[in-house]
């Protein structure tokens, strides 16, 4: 590689960075459909993203290819939005979300904890459907109280409502009857989860 180039590389990588902002480089990375190592060594100036990559970085990110290949023309407005991270591999069939950072601090809600999440299957029907995108706050530190939850059973990421967190008789629950509950005893038969954090807000089409 000749030294040109790989300045420009270098000088790609530094406007990748720029795009990810605050979102961690593993949310990044799940969004754009490739691995978290992959995206550092084109942020560290190591590898070129190809065309698709390319493509998908400035649709997602609202950013023309000229800026983010060539440093021409109007960037990203700084700090004017937060593109919201999917904790799932459905996000190639929708456009990123982009929230105002004002219109979040309204909210009283730090940008870099939110997640979207595609609900999947009927088991939280009728209160969530199938393909309703939830707003998810990752807990920082906080207990969890009862409510509808995104959680990790089993190394598995579901939507679950939990029911008496911190007793004896813990157990995360489905709002549609035809599932069973899924007791949180503290025996060694009990499932391996975490709460990831709670359901904050759904979208559905009326």
């Amino acid at each position: 590689m000749s030294d040109r180039s790989r300045v420009a590389t270098v000088d790609l990588g530094e406007r990748i960075r720029q795009l990810r902002g605050g979102a961690s480089r593993d949310h990044f990375a799940a969004r754009l459909g490739i691995h978290k190592n992959t995206l550092a060594r084109y942020e560290n100036g190591e590898r070129l993203p190809d065309a698709g990559i390319l493509h998908r970085l400035c649709n997602m990110c609202e950013v023309s290819a000229d800026w983010l290949i060539h440093d021409r023309g109007a960037g990203p407005v700084a700090g004017s939005t937060w593109c919201l991270p999917e904790t799932d591999h459905r996000h190639d069939r929708a456009a990123p979300l982009l929230l105002h950072r004002d219109w979040l601090q309204t909210q009283q809600l730090e940008p870099d904890r939110l997640l979207v999440r595609t609900m999947q299957g009927d088991s939280m029907r009728p209160t969530v459907a199938d393909g309703e995108l939830l707003f998810v706050l990752v807990l920082a530190g906080a207990a969890p109280s009862d409510g509808i939850h995104l959680v990790e059973l089993d190394g598995q990421s579901m939507v679950k409502r939990l029911h008496g967190h911190g007793t004896q008789t813990a157990q995360l629950l489905s709002d549609n009857p035809g599932y069973p509950p899924i007791p949180l005893s503290a025996d060694a038969a009990a499932p391996d989860w975490r709460i990831i954090g709670p359901v904050i807000w759904h979208l559905r089409r009326l």
